[in-house]
């Protein structure tokens, strides 16, 4: 929640620069829903890789962003289309391409899952104290106290006292109330229902970030003078929604955790980074839904991150290895770049 809230302090400065360009409109109050709605989605995210891996979460939540978002465009907002045909086979080929994508196995997916397994056989192994020094010497401690426990025949309860400091003599504190604190909800969970869980968090994710736009273009293409009729206009409302959400969450946050909660002020700056960065591709998707229209720009724009994420674990991270997997993955790439055409060609004035 610490890095979301940086991200979004990133994602307003990008908000108030386009509204000193646009020579401040008046503030639209009902474009703070759309941020709120995009914000509470975003927050499901880190849930629902835990519980169903990266590679599914994004398929689902992707494939039912896109088709929350062509609804709203399609039938609550009744946007017209050259051709409809055209519309209605792309979108559902661009759904089968994001379906394919979820076969697509990567070698990281198939590390965690060795590890996961190995944790279930030998329960003393704890993948939160293992990566630093003194859980890996703790769990040390256990497997040589209890083999020389079995070998004595003592048998009997192993019991720890806490540790004393060689150089002060005081007793340390003991880090098992913290590993008790990092240990989320989503770790005590059984096997299907963290699927179950995973699998809905990820469609109200989808349709969280699917209806994050119906505010402000009922308010777009209302006739009258009250409201603008450019998208630019609407964007610093949205992103202060974004950013007063993520405020109001982190606060939350905070409160669970007793005033405690987690920073880290190494993530800082690649926060900002990060939130300039989707700032500036939202802007684009505001301009693209004033000239396209949300039944068109919703599939072409959805489509980009699940091909976007594969390529990064082709190219860079060496993730996505085999001739079919690679396979998979262009042919999902070629039947959703036939499917974005056709959306495209859609808008354009092609009757059929």
């Amino acid at each position: 929640l610490f890095f979301q809230w940086i991200l979004c302090i990133g994602i307003w400065l990008v908000g108030l620069v386009v509204n000193i360009v646009r020579y401040q409109p008046p503030f639209y109050l009902p474009s703070l829903m759309g941020g709120f709605l995009w914000t509470t989605g975003n927050i499901l995210c880190v849930p629902i890789i835990k519980m169903i891996g990266l590679t599914m979460g994004l398929t689902v939540w992707g494939s039912t962003n896109l088709i929350a978002g062509w609804i709203s465009g399609r039938f609550i907002i009744n946007q017209d289309l050259s051709c409809t045909k055209l519309n209605y086979g792309g979108v559902a080929a661009v759904l089968i391409s994001t379906f394919i994508l979820a076969f697509v196995k990567s070698e990281g997916k198939k590390i965690e899952e060795d590890r996961t397994a190995l944790t279930e056989e030998d329960p003393l192994i704890n993948t939160s104290s293992s990566t630093s020094l003194s859980g890996s010497l703790r769990d040390r401690l256990v497997r040589g106290r209890g083999s020389s426990s079995k070998n004595n025949g003592t048998g009997g309860t192993l019991t720890f006292s806490p540790r004393k400091s060689i150089l002060s003599g005081t007793e340390e504190p003991s880090h098992e109330n913290e590993e008790d604190e990092d240990t989320s909800w989503v770790d005590k969970l059984g096997k299907w229902p963290r699927r179950i869980v995973g699998f809905c968090c990820s469609l109200g994710a989808g349709f969280l970030f699917g209806f994050q736009f119906l505010g402000v273009e009922y308010m777009r293409m209302c006739d009258d003078k009250l409201h603008s009729c450019n998208e630019l206009d609407y964007v610093f409302g949205h992103f202060t929604g974004i950013l007063l959400a993520s405020t109001l969450w982190f606060i939350m946050y905070s409160i669970f955790r007793r005033n405690k909660p987690q920073v880290y002020p190494k993530v800082i700056l690649p926060a900002l980074a990060s939130g300039i960065m989707w700032g500036i591709a939202m802007v684009g998707w505001f301009v693209a839904n004033e000239h396209l229209s949300l039944a068109v720009s919703f599939p072409i724009i959805t489509a980009g991150p699940g091909f976007v994420s594969s390529a990064w674990g082709i190219l860079l991270f060496r993730e996505i290895k085999g001739w079919k997997n690679i396979g998979l993955y262009f042919g999902a790439f070629s039947i959703s770049l036939s499917g974005l055409v056709m959306v495209g060609l859609s808008s354009c004035k092609i009757h059929c």
